[in-house]
């Protein structure tokens, strides 16, 4: 799971020092739009 979680990261990260950042990183990476993972950490924000 770990490492799971440092590959979104990397991707995330090196979108960002790409210029390609965008919120469908998240969709792609989660299958979640990022209103919707806000909305399930709010829900339970000690995930």
């Amino acid at each position: 799971m770990l490492s799971l979680y440092f590959a979104r990261m990397k991707k995330l990260h090196l979108s960002m020092r790409e210029h390609t950042y965008t919120s469908d990183v998240w969709q792609q990476q989660t299958g979640k739009s990022l209103d919707e993972l806000w909305a399930e950490y709010a829900a339970n924000p000690v995930l």
